[in-house]
């Protein structure tokens, strides 16, 4: 089942021969990421553009099929011109063990779905076999994937990055690919202040204005219950006339769902349009693959 709000204008810009498709957190749900990525594939290209794909972060953990997700990011230029996964907390977390950090952080956070999708009887094991046993199980390529991932990508006026910006703190701080990331303020786990400032993410070089940058995030689910049960939910992803930031965590953690935005340029101008696919069926029978105007 495929949702969508109607496409709008918004304030930023980007280069014109530039077509982007960003997903949010997807934690394991390999169902509704095959469904988002067969509307892209169904989705006629602008003409003389090139297609990105910019996953957001957190593909791991909680959901059923965390390694689904993974071979399908990973596979992901099949449907783009240009993919970028960045990391979110979530891999990070799981970096941290994969480098000898105490396990429970991960383990308490969702990573207990990636291990027993990998080996139901992980538990009896000695713990430097259950590290080799994810490294091993690991879709080829994926961690060193993570380890030279940026923090954030910048498109013309937008910020992609895994949870969002401190708007008391210097850019190129806060933004520090390696900076320790189990603190509340990081780009990878940050909500407030973040999620509530109107002041703008334009940078002027000693503190943040209202301009045209938008941030885009995950991270904090915009979407707090079945999508399917409320379309119209998908409205509260749409932060940009108040806060200058679309947040497109769609529930995942929580529902077999997730959120993306198609992002393009039309005519001098920047469009947006937001998506959402689910994993379940309608109360009244399954839908699968049919579009739903959710406004």
């Amino acid at each position: 089942m495929i949702l969508n709000l109607p496409s709008r204008q918004i304030p930023c810009s980007i280069p014109d021969d530039t077509e982007l498709f960003i997903i949010g957190d997807i934690h394991g749900r390999s169902l509704a990421l095959s469904r988002c990525l067969s509307e892209i594939a169904r989705t006629p290209t602008v003409a003389d553009t090139r297609r990105i794909i910019v996953l957001l972060g957190d593909l791991i953990d909680r959901g059923p099929d965390s390694l689904g997700v993974i071979q399908q990011a990973m596979e992901a230029h099949n449907y783009a011109d240009l993919v970028h996964i960045l990391p979110g907390n979530h891999e990070l977390m799981m970096l941290d063990v994969l480098d000898g950090s105490r396990n429970s952080l991960w383990l308490l956070n969702g990573g207990m779905a990636v291990l027993d999708e990998l080996n139901p009887e992980w538990r009896g094991m000695a713990w430097r076999n259950v590290i080799k046993m994810v490294r091993d199980g690991l879709p080829d390529g994926f961690e060193q994937r993570l380890r030279d991932a940026p923090s954030h990508l910048v498109i013309g006026d937008l910020l992609c990055v895994h949870a969002g910006l401190h708007p008391d703190r210097l850019p190129e701080q806060h933004l520090l690919r390696d900076r320790p990331h189990a603190t509340p303020d990081h780009w990878a786990t940050i909500r407030y202040p973040a999620l509530n400032w109107r002041g703008g993410w334009d940078w002027n070089g000693r503190y943040y204005t209202w301009g045209n940058r938008v941030v885009i995030h995950g991270h904090t689910p915009a979407v707090r219950c079945a999508v399917l049960d409320d379309p119209k939910v998908l409205r509260d992803c749409d932060g940009i006339d108040e806060y200058r930031a679309l947040c497109l965590d769609g529930g995942a953690s929580a529902y077999d769902q997730i959120a993306w935005a198609r992002i393009w340029r039309d005519g001098g101008e920047t469009r947006l349009q937001i998506y959402a696919a689910s994993g379940a069926p309608r109360a009244d029978g399954d839908l699968y693959g049919e579009n739903f105007d959710a406004n």
